[in-house]
């Protein structure tokens, strides 16, 4: 198997130690890549920065703004079993926004007592429109497991173990809650033109959602367990979904019907997505493989005899087709991330090694030069997608 390997001793040790916080990897991208008998890559100039020491979670999930320049990411927090939701400038690696929610710090009961004397020292006053009985809280009650960003950019959804979902306004902050699932939600999706939002659910159903308005528009049923992934096809009209009951299921969104149903896999289904060009649908599954579905457009057909790859040691947890559909990234649990060549998927992957325990989401940018990837090591790593993915000839 052909492995691409991060190795100097110092990176070793610098990347060993565990830090309370999220890890952004950036700096100077890889000098080299080598294959089979020659040398590993080299990064030595690479640096790894401390980004916010508040952020002490777990990174489920992220995406990167269509402008390319900036990564969302979604956290489930250990201490305050909160869910944090963070936007990131990727040319300084600094966090531009928490997402937060606010309530009052007095209650009630409290306004109502009795004003203390007036102080004769000199008050500082608070800045202009602050309020100071407001106090800030995680963007989610619980964890947040999942998010996608609207096609405009302008729009990020969330969706959490408090079995809510979130729409919120990149550039304000503000945020609107769509309540109608009972359980966790575990996927959240926009279809391509922005209108719509699919999400999924431990209840074991898909709602669709108007999300300009957050109103519920359908509710999909025919899983038989939880459901952990949804993707829309570009069509619009097609939405596939996967779960514990170890289906995927493709639907028509105009009938709210389910047109097909696959079972090849052996295990919960955690991930899925449809190649640029529509032909092929990946899934991700629990049993440690990654099939490949051929779609037939003419006919709007599916293949029943998907392409099976294997490599992972563990769950298979996260997905992600490069933008123009020539490589296939994998995530798993056995904290390994793989690149498959689409072109030649009979050869082994290649493999990168960087996270210090189960990688849980990948993302690549629009012009496909960066991959993104985040863990539950607390870390964010971004690589160049050239030297990750490109043999040396």
């Amino acid at each position: 198997m052909h492995r691409f390997f991060f190795t100097s001793t110092t990176s070793r040790l610098r990347f060993a130690a565990t830090m309370p916080a999220i890890l952004l990897a950036w700096g100077a991208w890889l000098t080299s890549a080598a294959w089979p008998g020659g040398a590993v890559a080299q990064d030595s100039k690479q640096k790894t920065l401390r980004l916010n020491d508040l952020q002490s979670g777990h990174i489920r999930c992220l995406a990167f703004l269509p402008d390319g320049k900036t990564l969302v990411s979604g956290s489930a927090e250990l201490k305050s079993r909160g869910g944090k939701l963070v936007l990131w400038d990727l040319k300084t690696g600094l966090q531009k926004r928490e997402f937060t929610l606010r309530n009052p710090k007095a209650t009630p009961a409290a306004k109502k007592t009795k004003k203390p004397a007036k102080s004769t020292k000199k008050q500082t006053k608070p800045e202009k429109n602050q309020d100071k009985n407001e106090i800030p809280r995680p963007a989610h009650a619980d964890w947040i497991w999942t998010l996608s960003v609207s096609p405009d950019g302008k729009t990020v959804a969330t969706g959490g173990w408090d079995s809510t979902v979130k729409l919120w306004n990149v550039e304000t902050g503000r945020q609107k809650t769509l309540k109608g699932h009972r359980f966790r939600v575990y996927s959240v999706a926009f279809s391509h033109d922005g209108k719509t939002l699919a999400s999924a659910s431990a209840d074991g159903t898909i709602l669709i959602w108007n999300a300009e308005t957050g109103r519920k528009q359908k509710t999909l049923r025919g899983h038989t367990g939880r459901v952990r992934c949804v993707a829309f096809a570009s069509d619009g009209k097609t939405l596939a979904s996967g779960g514990d009951d170890q289906t995927v299921r493709l639907w028509n969104l105009g009938t709210g019907k389910e047109r097909h149903i696959l079972e090849r896999h052996t295990d919960s289904i955690w991930a899925l997505a449809f190649s640029p060009d529509q032909k092929t649908l990946a899934s991700a599954s629990a049993d440690r493989t990654v099939l490949l579905w051929d779609m037939m457009e003419k006919t709007g057909e599916i293949s029943k005899l998907p392409k099976r790859l294997t490599g992972h040691e563990n769950w298979v947890y996260a997905l992600a087709f490069s933008p123009d559909g020539k490589v296939l990234v994998s995530a798993s649990y056995d904290a390994t991330i793989k690149i498959w060549d689409m072109a030649a998927i009979g050869d082994d992957p290649r493999t990168l090694e960087r996270h210090q325990g189960a990688v849980h989401c990948v993302a690549f940018s629009p012009d496909g030069k960066t991959l993104a990837s985040g863990g539950f090591d607390k870390r964010i790593f971004r690589w160049n997608a050239e030297d990750v993915y490109q043999r040396q000839e």
